[in-house]
């Protein structure tokens, strides 16, 4: 029981109070649509039969009379009912204010972000429990996509005084659950440093699985036995003159050469084909291959030779990838103009969220 202007109050009526308050208060009227159309048509009046549209209300009571009784013993001066209580409205001593920015953060500033309940808890469980803390403007249930509560809520003190005493409050538990309460802008602060870390983190996942795919990439199959190494140039010849040659006995994956260098290594598609174009290639007296006006010395590679060839080719390969991708990022407008974030607001419960019910 509670007492107000003398009178002591049901349960039910305290919860009536409760609800009509809300609907009226400074939070929902000023994001509730409907109602702000109502009371543009009747000088603020709202009918009784409109009210009792509202499924919470007509939870609680569906007797017009009832209501209007019970609304007239709240000691808030918040609402007015009419002659014939029929009608209801917000007090006009009581004009809604003005939603400026200051308004904003004076009620920012009254406003905690508390979690830790359990998931089944109701909002009259939660209006109960906070009661013994002091008394609320407004209180909002976190609700998921799926509209089921998450265990937090953001809670409104009306006065800043009684928000102190509850965050000062040690050991403040709901059952057996402790609550973990923070101020708005603190909650705010967590939230977005929390964000960061998931989208670096995300980032860096990302970047290691391409990582990963350009490493795989830039693996290089080994050929065995697919490498001629010639030695013995004296003068100076173009790439294409070494695979033109050679194309004429098998396929040319590649040649490493300059011109000026001494040496120069051929390498084929298929496996031991080095072996047998030396062998088509060579003079069957000197063994020398005659290439325009150099007569070369060949080799196949084997062993470590032919292993540490390899190693060169995936290091090349692999370093001029890494120079490709270095090059795109430098391309890029990586300060570039972007558009205005929302600010903390856009991460609010949307007004048709905060009504909680209804």
């Amino acid at each position: 029981m509670a007492e107000t202007n003398g009178e002591t109050l049901t349960a039910l009526e305290q919860k009536i109070i409760r609800q009509i308050e809300y609907y009226f208060g400074d939070i929902n009227l000023s994001r509730d649509r409907f109602l702000q159309e109502q009371i543009k048509l009747d000088d603020g009046w709202v009918s009784m039969e409109i009210m009792l549209k509202f499924n919470r209300l007509k939870s609680l009571s569906e007797d017009a009379q009832v209501i209007c009784d019970t609304i007239k013993k709240s000691k808030s001066g918040l609402m007015e009912v009419n002659e014939d209580s029929t009608k209801i409205r917000r007090s006009t001593a009581k004009p809604l204010p003005e939603n400026t920015r200051e308004r904003r953060e004076e009620m920012s500033n009254r406003t905690l972000y508390v979690k830790g309940f359990p998931d089944d808890v109701s909002l009259d469980d939660l209006m109960t429990f906070f009661a013994k803390f002091g008394e609320l403007e407004n209180l909002v249930m976190k609700k998921n996509g799926s509209k089921k509560f998450t265990g937090s809520a953001f809670v409104v003190f009306l006065e800043k005084d009684k928000l102190e005493e509850f965050l000062k409050a040690e050991d403040v538990k709901y059952g057996e659950n402790e609550i973990i309460k923070y101020r708005k802008d603190e909650y705010y602060k967590r939230k977005n440093e929390k964000r960061r870390q998931h989208k670096e983190q995300l980032m860096k996942e990302k970047q290691e699985q391409h990582l990963k795919k350009m490493e795989e990439k830039e693996k290089i199959a080994i050929v065995p036995g697919s490498v001629l190494h010639l030695s013995g140039f004296t003068q100076d010849l173009d790439r294409e003159d070494i695979r033109t040659f050679f194309s004429d006995f098998a396929a040319v994956a590649w040649v490493d050469y300059n011109k000026g260098d001494k040496e120069a290594w051929v390498r084929f598609f298929e496996e031991n084909q080095a072996k047998v174009v030396l062998e088509k290639t060579k003079d069957s007296d000197s063994e020398d291959i005659k290439l325009k006006e150099n007569v070369l010395k060949g080799d196949v590679l084997e062993g470590e030779a032919e292993h540490e060839h390899w190693k060169k080719i995936s290091e090349a390969k692999s370093a001029g990838m890494k120079n490709k991708k270095l090059g795109k990022m430098g391309g890029r407008k990586k300060f570039g103009k972007r558009h205005a974030k929302r600010g903390n607001s856009g991460d609010e419960p949307a007004a048709k969220v905060s009504k909680t019910e209804d």
